[in-house]
Parts: C-alpha cells; sequence; structure tokens
C-alpha cells in the first residue's frame, strides 16, 4: 500500500473513531448531574505532554462515571485530605470544572481530575463534565500495525524503565496509570 493510500485510509479512521466517540458522549448542558460546568478546563497541558497523537472531541462532554474508585482509594493521607476536600467543595458550590478523560483500546482513563472524580463517585454522581481526549496511536493500533511506515519508532518510556516500575508503589501520577492500565490488561509498546 502506497503511503498517500495509507495516510488516506488512516484520516478515514480517525474520522470514524471521532464521530463514534461523539455519539457515544454527548455534548455537556451548563449542568450536570445537579451542578453547574465551569468554563476552565485545568491542565490542558496534560495532553500534549501524555500523548503523540491524539484528537479532541470539540465541546466539553457528558461522561459517565463507572468502575472508578471513591476518596477511600488514597493510600497517602495528602491524597485523601485533597480529596475530602473537593468534596465539601462540590457540595458547597454544585460546581465542577471538567475532567480530561482520554479513550484508549483498553477503554477510557482520567488524565486529569482524578481527586474530581472519586470526590463525584463519593457524592453519588452518575456524570461528570470532561474533555474527551482519543489517543488515535492506541485506538488504530491493531488495524495499523501491520503497515504503519512509521513502525519502529521508539516509544517514550523505555522497557528497562518500564520493567522499573514498581506497581505495588507506583511514583506520581503518570507511573500510577501506568500500573492501572497493565492490571486491565493494555498492552505497551516496547
Amino acid at each position: 500500500m502506497e503511503f498517500k493510500q495509507w495516510l488516506e485510509d488512516v484520516d478515514q479512521q480517525v474520522q470514524d473513531l471521532i464521530a463514534k466517540f461523539s455519539n457515544m458522549y454527548p455534548v455537556a448542558g451548563p449542568i450536570v448531574d445537579g451542578n453547574v460546568v465551569r468554563e476552565q478546563i485545568p491542565n490542558m497541558g496534560s495532553i500534549s505532554a501524555s500523548l503523540d497523537d491524539y484528537e479532541i472531541l470539540p465541546k466539553v462532554r457528558v461522561f459517565p462515571i463507572y468502575d472508578f474508585a471513591g476518596c477511600s482509594s488514597y493510600r497517602y493521607s495528602s491524597g485523601l485530605r485533597k480529596c475530602k476536600e473537593l468534596i465539601e467543595q462540590i457540595k458547597y458550590n454544585k460546581e465542577l470544572n471538567p475532567l480530561i478523560i482520554v479513550e484508549e483500546k483498553n477503554g477510557p482513563y482520567v488524565l486529569e481530575g482524578s481527586h474530581r472524580m472519586s470526590a463525584c463517585v463519593d457524592l453519588g454522581l452518575k456524570e461528570v463534565p470532561a474533555l474527551i481526549v482519543l489517543d488515535i496511536d492506541s485506538l488504530l493500533e491493531n488495524v495499523n500495525e501491520y503497515n504503519d511506515p512509521r513502525k519502529g519508532m521508539k516509544s517514550r518510556w523505555s522497557v528497562g524503565y518500564k520493567k522499573s516500575i514498581d506497581c505495588s508503589h507506583p511514583k506520581g501520577f503518570s507511573q500510577k496509570n501506568y500500573c492501572n492500565r497493565k492490571k486491565r490488561g493494555g498492552k505497551y509498546k516496547s
């Protein structure tokens, strides 16, 4: 397959993914699950710092809460304290900054807003406002693996570094995310 044709095929697949996830997550109104949706989306820089090839769905979306842990999942007192403070703030203000959720081949994960997500779980909310980011590399990995002209590109983390991560005590948000996806059966490029 020629590169130009491959590029057109990939572009069509990306457009199909955008349509699929746009239908899956409706555009949020000014209120989601009883809380006012704030306009500010904190830590947008995390997207480009974490993902190489991605698409952001237009507008803030409604993301259903399922299979996420509440505040009790935080092992350290600082995380637990921040989570409980957010519970009180959300109860009092009835406002939420949108989270940043990444959709990848193994399902969605919280890129930014994990404390907010945990607080919302503990508050019994069913939905949260979120910016949905599609990890194109992950979502198209299986489809284009056989003829990807970028084959041979190195992942951001070396195999040695990945093996050095102690998932029983991950250091920082990125390692915690890596370990959580690994537990769900995620495969990572080496």
